[in-house]
């Protein structure tokens, strides 16, 4: 031991590596399997290995730790031991890095433990209970989140197809929590998630983590802005059609809350020009075309908020939008109906944006072509923005209204029926109530009853499955709705 003790003390990688080579054969000559538990307790050779992990100099305490790495895989200690072990050395930790690699081939060899010939891997790990090894470090030192998502990116590009073809399953509550929850600010994680090849397991957890990001609460929304500003960017660069037609809409719904809460709304509406100008080939999914009708809405629902500063931009936005003579009418009344309170109280303050608000009238007033177009069958087509339509409540109110337009606006029987449903609503509100009835994409029902701002009944998204998962990315995150 005095001969280990002294090359450890060298600093030469050379030494170091070969004393840590005799200290795991001595602990291997002594290992005898029926005395495991034991042994793993009283050994001192093994004793002296675990305490060199903790060790201040960083070329001993990373060797050290692939030297526990190599028992494991000479079957001398087990991994879910050994994965204990590690955790309980990081409060002694002076060397995280060393740690976390440490962690990361345990996390190899116990998924290749696990995996069975044609059945689906699936994450013994989670948010919370069995707390994943990668999310008990971020815990502790927030300082190691490079060193995590560097092994993160090590073992999803790892050269084992079998391991890297089920590391985002292994890694999925990891990437949860870095992005739903609120202490976390960080554009990495989305960056690395976007970095990954493109698969259905990729496009699954983004759309998850996309999901929970919390847009109705004052002290998230820049967080929830700068993800989705993350994957529009990508979405943009890569002339993906599907995504900026489901991020369209939904980033003019950050708008709403970026000016409602005083944040400056000027990057979501750059952000929202590029998404507008995506060419394409006219087609079902070409280009953004079909989203136009709901962002337009939801545009217009900014106006009565937008201060006089961040108005001409706005407007501007509008005036783009409506240029193309591809949306639903409805929505462009929407705007000009809201546009018509600035241009009856003119100010000094807003002479340029009423400029633009005169043009967008000029526009409204001459647009003599018929509303025949049914741009809602494409949107509903999109996997991508129905799986954001339900995660907030005012992006589902406008997209059910321009819905229930397009189908009704041709037809006067469906017209009449709907002048019904209204007058009989108008009398539940003049009582202090109102129903709710929607119908999801795959046909079934939601009914609830209102009361005021407040839901009695409000279902989830039909299919959808609260899992525990699911529960603590709310408690982390908040429902939009209840923030609304």
């Amino acid at each position: 031991m005095d001969e280990i003790e002294y090359k450890l003390k060298t600093n030469n990688s050379v030494l170091i590596v070969n004393a840590i080579d005799k200290l795991i054969s001595m602990i291997k000559s002594k290992y005898k399997p029926g005395e495991r538990q034991k042994f793993v307790i009283e050994n001192e050779e093994l004793k002296f290995l675990r305490g060199k992990c903790s060790s201040s100099e960083i070329l001993v305490s990373l060797t050290a730790c692939q030297g526990l790495l190599a028992l494991v895989e000479m079957g001398v200690l087990e991994i879910p031991h050994t994965m204990s072990t590690i955790v309980t050395l990081l409060p002694t930790a002076h060397n995280y890095s060393a740690i976390i690699t440490t962690m990361a081939g345990l996390l190899i060899l116990d998924l290749k433990s696990r995996l069975v010939p044609g059945q689906p891997y699936k994450c013994q790990f989670s948010m919370k209970s069995p707390k994943h090894p990668f999310i008990t470090v971020l815990e502790k030192n927030k300082g190691a989140e490079i060193d995590v998502l560097t092994q993160m990116q090590a073992l999803c590009t790892y050269p084992d197809y079998n391991v890297s073809s089920n590391s985002l399953e292994l890694l999925r509550p990891v990437f949860l929590w870095l992005t739903c929850n609120p202490e976390r600010r960080g554009i990495q994680p989305w960056q690395l998630l976007l970095s990954l090849p493109h698969s259905t397991d990729q496009f699954r957890l983004l759309l998850s983590c996309l999901s929970y990001q919390q847009i109705s609460n004052p002290q998230t929304i820049e967080v929830a802005f700068a993800a989705y500003a993350a994957v529009t960017d990508a979405a943009i660069y890569r002339q993906d059609h599907q995504y900026v037609t489901a991020l369209l809409p939904m980033l003019a719904r950050i708008s709403n809350e970026l000016i409602i809460n005083g944040c400056d709304p000027r990057p979501a509406y750059a952000l929202l020009g590029r998404c507008a100008a995506l060419g394409g080939p006219r087609g079902a999914l070409g280009g953004p075309r079909a989203a136009r009708g709901p962002a337009l809405a939801l545009l217009a629902r900014s106006l009565p908020h937008a201060s006089a500063l961040h108005l001409h931009g706005l407007l501007a936005l509008v005036l783009n939008i409506i240029a193309e003579n591809e949306f639903s009418k409805i929505a462009l009344n929407m705007c000009v109906g809201l546009s018509l309170q600035w241009l009856h109280l003119p100010s000094y303050l807003t002479a340029s944006s009423l400029k633009t608000a005169a043009n967008i009238l000029d526009i409204y007033q001459n647009n003599a072509n018929e509303d025949s177009r049914m741009y809602i069958p494409n949107l509903k087509s999109n996997k991508i923005f129905q799986h954001l339509l339900f995660t907030d409540e005012h992006f589902f109110i406008y997209y059910t209204l321009l819905e229930t337009w397009e189908r009704i606006r041709d037809d006067p029987e469906k017209n009449e029926s709907v002048d019904s449903g209204y007058r009989v609503n108008r009398c539940c509100y003049e009582r202090g109530t109102d129903t709710f009835s929607h119908r999801s994409h795959d046909g079934e029902e939601s009914r609830g009853l209102v009361h005021g701002d407040r839901s009695e009944s409000l279902e989830d998204y039909p299919g959808s499955d609260r899992s525990e998962e699911r529960k603590i990315c709310d408690a982390n995150a908040g429902a939009n709705v209840q923030n609304s």
